[in-house]
């Protein structure tokens, strides 16, 4: 999810780091990400970034806090 307001944006999302072993592909770590960009001189650039491990409480707090403020 995306919410942009003039020249700031916040983005949530998840991501998922992959790990090859000798038995094959798996998971190695999922998390909840809070992106807070700013555009400068045209380009977005990050500000902040927030990422924490899902099934953590703080994982459960960065969705909760939604889009929030941009």
């Amino acid at each position: 999810m995306v919410r942009v307001e003039g020249d700031r944006a916040v983005a949530l999302g998840y991501s998922r780091v992959y790990l090859r072993g000798d038995d094959g592909i798996a998971i190695y770590r999922v998390s909840m990400n809070r992106w807070e960009l700013e555009r400068r001189d045209g380009a977005w650039t990050i500000a902040r970034r927030r990422t924490r491990l899902l099934g953590h409480d703080e994982a459960v707090a960065i969705f909760a806090s939604g889009l929030g403020d941009v």
